[in-house]
């Protein structure tokens, strides 16, 4: 078989390529890069403890700005998240961009990032 050198070069271009989009950025690793498929939603609690469920089971979401309170109903589940700039999340929730989601003590508040939403409680029901 003879392989042209122009085609080689431009093999191994498209090869690299795909290569370096395959590989996970440590720089948001709270949040997936780019919309896709299959994907997990991820709540920590401050004491380590932490459960997924996936996006795909979330039938719908719903934001209180009054409460600042988002409502996540999952097949199997219900979600309620309480905090602060909540609306941010919930437009990332649309799109199915957020990987984990940290519940942070409110004591904490002042030092949290002014641009950032932030959780203080994290409440999950399993539907019965």
């Amino acid at each position: 078989m003879i392989m042209s050198q122009e085609f080689k070069i431009k093999f191994e271009e498209n090869k690299d390529s795909v290569e370096a989009d395959n590989t996970v950025s440590d720089d948001n690793s709270h949040a997936y890069s780019t919309a896709g498929n299959i994907r997990n939603l991820a709540f920590v609690w401050p004491d380590g403890k932490m459960q997924f469920l996936n996006y795909s089971y979330l039938v719908s979401c719903v934001y209180d700005p009054k409460e600042e309170c988002i409502l996540m109903e999952f097949t199997t589940h219900s979600v309620e998240l309480k905090g602060y700039k909540l609306n941010i999340l919930v437009h990332e929730l649309m799109a199915s961009i957020p990987r984990l989601i940290f519940c942070t003590n409110d004591r904490y508040r002042a030092i949290e990032d002014g641009d950032k939403p932030v959780v203080n409680s994290i409440n999950v029901t399993l539907k019965t």
